[in-house]
């Protein structure tokens, strides 16, 4: 029997029932009877994916929620824009991708962001 506080809690606990399963030997699969008693350390478990400056496809968003399920992570934190990738254009801000989307040498920051910047 698995059991949980909520629904979370009951997935979370399928996920423990197959990380138990031996799946080297697909053909017999057996489990003894145990008992667990499972809850998080932290309420919050997260990943970061930086698709600001490193953009990845829906599939490889969808394998890494994958992920998070089989490790027990709750939280998915999309960086979707950073001072250093900036990807945007907005009308009357032009200075966002002409300049504030590079990094160089500059002392004026005329043509580009200092790299200590961002």
């Amino acid at each position: 029997t698995i059991m949980g506080t909520d629904r979370s809690g009951l997935f979370h606990g399928f996920m423990s029932f197959i990380g138990l399963l031996d799946v080297s030997n697909a053909a017999k699969m057996t489990l003894t009877e145990m008992i667990i008693y499972d809850k998080p350390r932290f309420d919050y478990r997260g990943h970061q994916v930086d698709v600001a400056r490193n953009f990845r496809s829906k599939e490889a968003i969808k394998k890494t929620i994958d992920a998070m399920a089989l490790w027990k992570l709750n939280v998915l934190h999309l960086a979707l824009t950073n001072d250093e990738g900036w990807r945007l254009e907005i009308p009357g801000l032009e200075e966002l991708t002409s300049v504030g989307s590079k990094r160089c040498f500059d002392p004026s920051e005329e043509t580009c962001l200092l790299t200590q910047l961002g």
